[in-house]
């Protein structure tokens, strides 16, 4: 039985899993932000992404002291 394996594969797996959905989520959120036109001049796709990125390390810091 080797578990260095399942643990490893399980931790890729969620790392690529968080990763799609960071980019899934981003992208979306741009779109409608674009459609909605409550984007600001100039903003494009990376600036949706620094902040979605920043909400995401909120809530891992959150996690992070509440545990």
């Amino acid at each position: 039985m080797d578990f260095n394996k399942k643990n490893m594969a399980f931790k890729f797996g969620k790392l690529f899993g968080f990763i799609l959905m960071y980019t899934i989520f981003t992208i979306i959120l741009f779109f409608i932000l674009k459609i909605t036109k409550k984007l600001p001049m100039g903003w494009n796709i990376l600036y949706i992404g620094n902040v979605t990125l920043c909400i995401s390390l909120l809530g891992v810091l959150i996690k992070k002291i509440i545990n």
